[in-house]
């Protein structure tokens, strides 16, 4: 094999992990959003499409930034999308 040929292919490995890394921060980033939703939502996969993630930051720790600011926009701007708690019926005994 030539240095030219081991220069693509060390190029090639890079772009391969740096996608492999953008997706797997990709995969975290939309379950942490789920896992924020859960019970919250009718339907947590397309409210979790709704969310504009160029303004969420994943921290180290797992959390994300700016997540609780979204949720509460939409509450507030598509409150359909969330469930809502019925008070428990008085049984009178």
């Amino acid at each position: 094999m030539d240095i030219e040929g081991i220069k693509k292919a060390a190029d090639d490995y890079k772009i391969k992990a740096e996608k492999a890394e953008a997706d797997m921060k990709d995969l975290k980033m939309n379950s942490a959003i789920k896992l924020a939703l859960v019970g919250k939502v009718h339907d947590e996969d397309l409210t979790a499409g709704l969310f504009d993630k160029s303004k969420l930051i994943f921290g180290d720790d797992g959390k994300i930034t700016g997540l609780e600011e979204q949720i509460k926009t939409f509450k507030e701007s598509k409150a359909y999308l969330f469930k809502t708690r019925r008070p428990e019926p008085k049984t009178g005994i």
